[in-house]
């Protein structure tokens, strides 16, 4: 796992050797407000229902291939859920 932060934003980079289709390849206890499922992103909501954390998964690489690699967020109660849906 990898770190960057920059002044907006913080980056999280994770090293995974086999995805499994269907199966996550990480996930996360989300603590401090509720988990909101939106297109492309999952915002943690505050008790008014305004959002004050936005998470994505834009960009996903393979050392084999130039191949693009499609990633998914999944909110589930305060679970967060990382998928990769092809590789």
């Amino acid at each position: 796992m990898f770190w960057n932060a920059h002044p907006l934003e913080y980056e999280e980079w994770l090293l995974i050797k086999a995805p499994k289709p269907g199966v996550p390849v990480a996930q996360w206890d989300v603590k401090g407000g509720a988990l909101r499922e939106t297109l492309r992103a999952v915002e943690v909501v505050d008790r008014l229902g305004q959002a004050r954390l936005k998470m994505t998964a834009p960009a996903s690489h393979s050392k084999h291939s130039d191949a693009s690699i499609r990633t998914r967020l999944s909110a589930h109660g305060s679970q967060l859920s990382l998928f990769v849906e092809s590789a």
